[in-house]
């Protein structure tokens, strides 16, 4: 991957990438051909903007300045998907320690994740900080994949932690309605 192997200009090349791969015009155009619902895929490192810790003790910890633009990006195009009608499928992607084999799992490295607790752990941190991100600002937030592609060793595993990162977001969801007076109004990130 050229982020890693001594592109000094990485943060310039992806935030060219994520201010032109989808633009207004691609909205509109989704839109006028009856598109009503499209899926973002995003990787924990996309939302160190919104919590640096994301990146503690895994293979991005050093790559806060490069990844920490792209949270107001995704919240951008929630924004702008609003604004034409069409839902979002948040997906995460590529989760800490990566879930599966492929290299859409964020790193060319094995996958650690059903391995090891602190990766299921740090990924339902990482679930717990979009949904902040979101705060119920937006409507058309159709939904979250908890995990995209897991290859679990066995299913008992994966439905186990689905229970918990489950209950953990809906116990974050029931503590927002209940003691949120700000609930509705968009979190903001830094644009860096």
């Amino acid at each position: 991957m050229i982020l890693w192997r001594g592109s000094f200009n990485a943060k310039q090349i992806l935030e060219q990438h994520w201010d032109t791969w989808i633009t207004e015009p691609d909205w509109e155009y989704l839109a006028s051909k009856g598109i009503n619902t499209v899926r973002i895929p995003i990787g924990y490192y996309h939302l160190c903007g919104a919590d640096p810790s994301i990146l503690e003790k895994t293979h991005f910890k050093d790559m806060h300045s490069v990844f920490c633009g792209a949270g107001p990006r995704i919240v951008n195009a929630i924004q702008t998907a609003l604004r034409y009608g069409i839902g979002v499928l948040l997906d995460l992607h590529a989760a800490p320690g990566k879930q599966n084999h492929d290299s859409h799992g964020g790193t060319s490295k094995e996958p650690e994740f059903f391995n090891s607790s602190r990766h299921r752990d740090h990924t339902i941190h990482v679930l717990l900080t979009l949904i902040r991100l979101l705060n119920n600002a937006y409507p058309n937030a159709v939904g979250i994949e908890l995990l995209n592609e897991p290859a679990p060793p066995s299913d008992t595993l994966l439905k186990d932690w689905y229970s918990e990162a489950t209950k953990a977001i809906l116990l974050s969801i029931q503590r927002f309605h209940s003691t949120s007076a700000n609930a509705g109004r968009p979190t903001t990130m830094p644009n860096t």
